[in-house]
């Protein structure tokens, strides 16, 4: 047994040891070793828990060794005196072959450890035993400086934790635990080499809101990782570059924040799982065999990831919901990015760079956005929108290029530009006020935009070898403006409007003029307009090229224009273009323009207020109009020669009809079946031929 106790112990050189026990030491303890160099070793074990009224230091050492093969080594167990008293450490050893061993238990603990530089170890513990004032004021520093072969473990199990490390350069090591309770925090500093860092703090305690850790590794062989259980966390890895991993898990709730920087070389960086509240998390890597993962499931999120390129991967997913944002911007080489957002405020900004490319979004409900430009190689878009605010724009520079779009619910808009490459685009929008608007310069592009009920607008440009637009719009005020510039180009319109009263209007521009040497055309058009107030209207520049409007129901009016090809070829070769309009019930009107020779247009009314207009400039032309029932009117215009004129009103009712034909060879054929009948026919020139039939 040993009151108020006190030792010290100095021994200058040699094959120094030295040992302390201070037995029991109830309610006393001090104690100092100093040996001065050469084959230290010390060790102090210092008790007390006289704990009512204890007064004293209740523990405290300091052994400082300056130099050789030393060893030292204090416990120091102190129970309850119920805090402000001590239990302190300070070991230092100025270097060689050094190893340090604190343990201190509860209450007032404090550690400092300096070993500058050579073998270093040094081991910290303190905190627990019995419980009774739950493993108190924990604080520890460790200091093992440059060229040592450092480690450094600190274990602290409770209450007002903070630990310092700093290795600065060689075989460092860290690790720290400090299990609950008070204020977490943790630093860890390791100027360079072999570094890997551990952090593990688990939870502030009641009343406070804890947890911070930084790691700086700066260069060399780096990992960290860091994992924080529950409420004020931060969190902060800087690694400066070489092999990097660092790896941020499991913040478990409260006020996240986590950011990793690490400025190039073999990256991997995951924020995983923290678990909602205030997320925030951003990595940078720039550059080289990136990898990024942030997983944060739900509350106030935010996400930025930069990582400048090589070999890419990003991943990005925000579940359950609020004030979601994400931005990645990741620039070159094997590129993949996805991100999605699981409801609430939506918002995702993506920017690609070049070569394997992909890019994969999906934001489901509430206020979503989306932009994604990507300057591609390899490369694919997905985005998709499900319900409430959502908007996208997507921009590709292209080359193997895919984009495809869904929108599915509310106030969807689209747009897309692709340019360049075998390309393609789809979008896909599903109810409510959607608009698309597409443009595409491309080398055998295609196009296909569905819209599904509500607002439908589509707009959309192509410029393309070999190219393929499809536009489907299915109930309410659907509209599309579709411009297409090419060869052998196709372009679909379905409009279908049925029992939703107004709708539909197409105006459709397709221009297949070949280039000087090139055979323009082999193009086609067709529209289909089913129900509402439809009006198609539709230019064609093209050569052995045909359109195609078909109207079924309701306002009807459809007009075509078709010219000649220009070019070599299309000079000398003719136009040999085909327009044909049907139209089944209500309002019809119809109109026909072509140009050129070789030229076929065909009309076909049935039922209701038909209209028709056909006009041809050329030669060889052929020109049907068949109108069967309801007001009918015809006219056909034809100039030049060897051109074919037939009007046929087959169902009757007020049938009028003419033709009119201004050059050599030409041939009318007018047929009315009953009712108002009226015909007029007018040929000039000569060899013509005209056959009424009333």
């Amino acid at each position: 047994m040993a009151d108020n106790s006190n030792s010290t112990v100095n021994q200058s050189n040699v094959d120094n040891e030295a040992t302390v026990d201070q037995t029991g030491s109830l309610s006393g303890s001090d104690s100092l070793i100093d040996q001065t160099g050469a084959n230290n070793s010390a060790t102090v074990t210092q008790a007390d828990d006289a704990a009512p009224g204890s007064v004293p230091p209740n523990n405290d050492s300091v052994i400082d060794q300056s130099g050789s093969d030393n060893t030292a080594t204090v416990d120091q167990t102190s129970e309850t005196p119920f805090l402000g008293t001590t239990n302190s450490s300070d070991i230092d050893q100025s270097g060689s072959s050094n190893t340090a061993t604190v343990t201190q238990l509860d209450d007032g603990q404090l550690s400092e450890i300096t070993q500058i530089s050579d073998g270093n170890t040094a081991t910290v513990s303190q905190g627990q035993s019995g419980l009774g004032d739950v493993t108190y004021e924990n604080v520890s520093r460790i200091t093992q400086s440059g060229g040592g072969g450092h480690t450094a473990t600190v274990d602290q199990n409770g209450a007002e934790n903070i630990s310092d490390i700093i290795q600065e350069g060689a075989d460092n090591r860290a690790f720290v635990q400090q299990q609950r309770d008070g204020g977490n925090e943790s630093f860890i500093l390791q100027t360079g080499n072999n570094n890997n860092a551990r952090v593990n703090e688990q939870g502030a305690g009641p009343g406070t809101a804890f947890n911070t850790s930084n790691i700086f590794q700066s260069g060399d062989n780096n990992v960290g990782f860091v994992d924080q259980d529950g409420s004020g966390n931060s969190s902060d890895i800087d690694q400066l570059g070489n092999d990097n991993i660092a790896r941020i898990t499991d913040q478990n709730g409260d006020d996240n924040t986590s950011i990793i920087l690490q400025t190039g070389d073999s990256n991997t960086a995951r924020i995983d799982d923290q678990d909602g509240d205030g997320n925030t998390s951003t990595i940078n890597q720039s550059g080289t065999e990136d990898f990024a993962q942030v997983n944060q499931t739900g509350d106030n999120d935010t996400s930025t990831i930069n990582q400048s390129g090589f070999s890419g991967e990003v991943f990005v997913d925000q579940s359950g919901s609020t004030f979601n944002n994400s931005l990645v911007n990741q620039a070159g080489t094997d590129n993949f990015t996805s991100v999605s957002q699981n409801g609430d405020n939506n918002d995702s900004l993506v920017n690609q760079d070049g070569a394997n490319s992909s890019v994969v979004v999906s934001q489901t409900g509430s206020g979503n956005d989306s932009d994604v430009d990507q300057l591609a190689a390899g490369s694919t878009v997905d985005v998709s929108q499900n319900g409430t605010g959502n908007v996208s724009d997507v921009d590709q520079l292209a080359a193997a290029s895919n984009v495809m779009v869904t929108q599915d619910g509310d106030a969807n808009t689209s747009t897309v530009l692709e340019i360049s490459g075998a390309s393609s685009v789809n979008v896909s929008q599903t109810g409510n006020t959607n608009t698309s608007a597409v443009g595409q310069l491309a080398l055998g592009g295609t196009v296909d935009v569905i819209q599904n009920g509500d607002g439908n607008t589509s707009l959309v440009g192509q410029a393309v070898l070999g190219g393929d637009i499809d536009v489907t719009q299915t109930g309410n005020d659907n509209v599309s403006l579709v411009g297409q510039t090419g060869s052998n180009l196709t372009l679909t319109v379905d409009q279908d409007s049925t029992g939703a009263g107004a709708g539909n209007l197409a105006l459709v521009g397709q221009n297949a003029d070949g280039a000087l040497f090139t055979l323009g055309g082999d193009s086609n058009i067709d529209i289909d307009q089913i129900g509402g107030g439809n009006i198609a209207a539709v230019g064609q520049l093209a050569d052995q090229s045909n359109v195609r409007s078909n109207q079924q129901g309701n306002g009807n009016f459809s007009g075509v224009g078709q010219d000649a090809a220009g070019g070599f070829f299309g000079a000398l070769f003719g136009e040999n273009n085909d327009a044909q309009i049907d139209q089944i019930g209500d309002g019809n009107s119809s109109v026909i323009f072509q140009a050129g020779f070789l030229n076929e247009a065909t009309v076909a009314q049935t039922g209701n207020g038909n209209s028709s207009l056909i006009t041809q400039d050329g030669t060889s032309l052929d020109a049907t109009v068949d109108a069967t029932g309801n007001s009918n009117s015809s006219e056909i215009a034809q100039t030049g020669f060897t051109n074919s004129a037939t009007l046929i009103v087959d169902g009757g009712n007020f049938n009028s009809s003419f033709i009119t034909q201004s050059g050599d060879n030409n041939t009318a054929l007018v047929t009315q079946m009953t009712d108002g009948n009226i015909s007029n026919v007018m040929q000039s020139g000569s060899g013509n031929m005209a056959t009424v039939t009333q």
